[in-house]
């Protein structure tokens, strides 16, 4: 289960003595930073924390990405004959928020291996038995 901000400034207020109330002040200032940044379009980030980022992909004619009669690679690297020119894509803006510093060390990697040994890990124990219930 997620913290709440109570939670969050009672841990800060333990780790560093700074009052309850003055770290919820500080940490709804720091929602409002951000939403005003994130509202203009820029990007942000909490340092040692998380990156939010605006990802855009730019929109394709029909036909941009292969002709009808080309030969294409498939997933898989399996090649065809396109039987038709390529669809239209139109452009698309996400917002996308990914982890950095202290937090960026503790994901798990992607490959078999590096997964095993984050499965076998404290923090994988935990993320386990949590989201089997």
């Amino acid at each position: 289960m997620a913290l709440n901000m109570s939670e969050i400034a009672a841990d800060i207020e333990d780790m560093t003595g700074v009052g309850q109330n003055l770290t919820k002040h500080v940490l709804r200032a720091l929602a409002e930073i951000a939403a005003e940044e994130i509202e203009a379009g820029e990007d942000f980030t909490v340092p040692g924390i998380v990156s939010i980022k605006y990802a855009y992909k730019p929109p394709q004619k029909k036909g941009e990405r292969w002709r009808k009669g080309q030969e294409r690679t498939k997933f898989g690297g399996e090649t065809e004959i396109a039987e038709s020119d390529s669809p239209p894509v139109k452009a698309s803006i996400r917002l996308k928020a990914a982890p950095t510093g202290a937090v960026y060390k503790l994901r798990p990697g992607t490959k078999p291996e590096a997964q095993a040994a984050f499965l076998k890990s404290k923090t994988g124990k935990a993320v386990i038995s949590r989201k089997s219930k």
